[in-house]
């Protein structure tokens, strides 16, 4: 709202940055082909992106460094528990259920809330004791 209040075509923008995002995506799309060496239907699976929509989801949307802590979890987790069991994509269903019911905002929404809390406290308690 404040974009559009200043006079900017917000409109133009979203299309300019869908735009790029569809570009980019068919760029590494095709790059990947060549660095693969084949291209297999495989890759048209709904789990491909539906992974990376999941590393968004519990990293935290909005945010640039959330999905990038979301990757990370996943990929740290996806390691532990493939070694433990085949049927690790199960249990982290239940994890992600389990983001989506109780921390919505993701892993980067608990961390800046713990510290906002944090800071919160800490600015309590200077003003209490001056």
């Amino acid at each position: 709202m404040k974009t559009r209040a200043l006079g900017y075509n917000v409109r133009n923008y979203k299309w300019f940055v869908a735009i790029m995002a569809y570009m980019f995506g068919s760029l590494a799309g095709a790059m990947f082909t060549p660095f693969a060496g084949f291209a297999s239907p495989e890759l048209f699976f709904w789990l491909i992106s539906g992974t990376v929509l999941i590393m968004v989801i519990v990293g935290g949307s909005g945010t640039l460094i959330g999905p990038i802590t979301g990757g990370i979890f996943f990929l740290l987790l996806e390691h532990q528990l493939s070694e433990i069991t085949q049927l690790w994509p199960l249990f982290f269903g239940s994890v992600f259920i389990f983001f989506v019911l109780f921390f919505p905002k993701g892993i980067w929404g608990i961390i800046t809330s713990f510290s906002n809390k944090l800071k919160s406290k800490r600015s309590e308690s200077s003003h209490v004791s001056s």
